[in-house]
């Protein structure tokens, strides 16, 4: 509360502080005079007008005036606009569902000539990192295959979703470093083992092993719970997906015919053709799991309209 004298005849005004500084009329002369900005602890009137005629005249001017905005960019030119932000792809469905050579082949063919010297350039790095790796650290390519592996899957992944990737995406397997390099060990150990005993188990086991690193990046499971998602998605699809790597396999043959330069090609093929098939294995799998919750009857009652209000009485519309 702001409480002074009148200039004029002397009678004491009280008046709320956010008229201070505006002009007003006294209710006992009738004179116009200025508010000072007094503060006054008092009882406060009832908001509102003030009670004796209420302020005139338009409001002060702020006392700190809005600072001016921002001066341009430096090299900032008239008409320029900053440019914009490209939305994120869409995701992108698989061509089909069907897990076969043809189809299979044909989507990664598609995705591979669509971006032919990126995927050149990733696994350019990829074998000029091992290679050093190899050469420079005891055991590095060891230690390295997994984690760039799980990059190389991260990457192609991406791709075949219609997602943005990126070269750095090869060394996004040493997220996972861990889970990746322990993946490696154990699916070579067990590899091995299945290959002593006869050569059909060794070709089932690498099958069935096969999308470990793809559920390693994908999902949040562990070493061991990423191979087992990988052997059970696979169930009933490891004669097509054997008779896709056998398809890769002959394909890259051709390319160690053209003097090791088509394996620039045919590499990155084959890995995009495994990406393929985890894409529409986990496509049909999310399928089947919305069409199971679909048809679960809803647990609860289930009202038509909504109940009763208390007492029975009847709402009026």
């Amino acid at each position: 509360m702001i409480q002074f004298n009148c200039p004029a005849c002397g009678k004491t005004l009280a008046i709320q502080d956010e008229y201070a500084g505006r002009q007003a009329r006294c209710p006992s002369c009738g004179n116009i005079i200025t508010i000072p900005a007094t503060p006054f602890q008092g009882s406060a009137p009832s908001a509102g007008q003030p009670p004796w005629g209420g302020p005139i005249g338009p409001p002060p001017p702020p006392l700190f005036p809005p600072s001016p905005p921002p001066p341009p960019p430096w090299g900032f030119q008239p008409g320029w606009t900053p440019p914009q932000p490209q939305p994120p792809p869409v995701f992108r469905p698989p061509e089909s569902l069907d897990i076969k050579v043809g189809p299979v082949i044909s989507e990664a063919w598609h995705i591979l000539t669509a971006n032919l010297w990126p995927f050149i350039g990733v696994f350019l790095l990829y074998w000029v990192v091992i290679s050093v790796a190899s050469q420079c650290v005891p055991f590095g390519g060891l230690i390295l295959t997994g984690p760039l592996e799980c990059g190389l899957a991260l990457y192609c992944l991406k791709k075949t979703r219609g997602e943005y990737a990126e070269v750095s995406d090869l060394f996004g397997g040493f997220k996972f470093f861990g889970r990746a390099l322990g993946a490696y060990w154990l699916m070579a150990l067990l590899t091995f083992l299945a290959f002593l005993a006869l050569f059909v188990p060794g070709i089932i086991v690498a099958l069935g092993f096969s999308l470990t690193y793809f559920f390693i990046i994908d999902t949040q499971l562990g070493v061991w719970d990423s191979m087992m998602a990988s052997w059970n998605i696979l169930k009933g699809y490891k004669w097509q997906l054997f008779l896709i790597s056998l398809v890769c396999g002959l394909i890259n043959i051709l390319g160690i015919l053209c003097l090791f330069v088509g394996l620039l090609v045919t590499v990155p093929l084959s890995f995009i053709a495994i990406a393929c098939v985890y894409h529409r294995l986990r496509t049909k799998q999310a399928m089947a799991l919305q069409a199971q919750a679909a048809s679960r009857p809803q647990s609860g009652p289930q009202w038509s309209a909504p109940p009763p209000p208390p007492g029975g009485e009847t709402l009026a519309s």
